[in-house]
């Protein structure tokens, strides 16, 4: 899941976190694709932006190139096939890394976040190089 928190400024030297449920909000689609998408997962942002919205992702994209899963996929299964050039566990990730960028934005935004944002990101998989690529 997704935990969304502003950090503050305390006594000048130390941040403070500021709690908050920013992971709920609406999955708010930017192009055909993403409206189809909510669709299909009608949920909040955070149940897009995690391990399990990344095989539901999958799931989505398998039954729009007309293929059937036997099984769901786990994200490491899909990172690594990723990996190993399936085209469709590829654009998994990348659509869901420009989903997942789209929403940080917001969040800067939202957050008047003048000195960025940081993304803490539970994998086993480096996937800092797919970052590189996301248009």
């Amino acid at each position: 899941m997704v935990g969304v928190a502003p950090i503050a400024a305390g006594d000048g030297v130390s941040w403070r976190p500021i709690p908050g449920e920013g992971g709920h909000v609406a999955f708010a689609p930017l192009d055909d694709f993403e409206v189809d998408l909510l669709r299909h997962i009608r949920v909040s942002i955070e149940r897009i932006v995690c391990g399990d919205g990344l095989v539901a992702l999958n799931g989505f994209l398998m039954s729009l190139s007309g293929k059937s899963l036997s099984s769901a996929p786990t994200a490491a299964a899909m990172a690594k096939s990723t990996l190993e050039g399936d085209s469709i566990a590829r654009d998994t990730v990348m659509r869901f890394l420009v989903i997942l960028r789209s929403f940080a934005g917001d969040c800067v935004l939202l957050f008047s976040a003048r000195g960025g944002i940081y993304l803490g990101v539970a994998s086993s998989h480096n996937s800092s190089r797919w970052w590189q690529t996301v248009r």
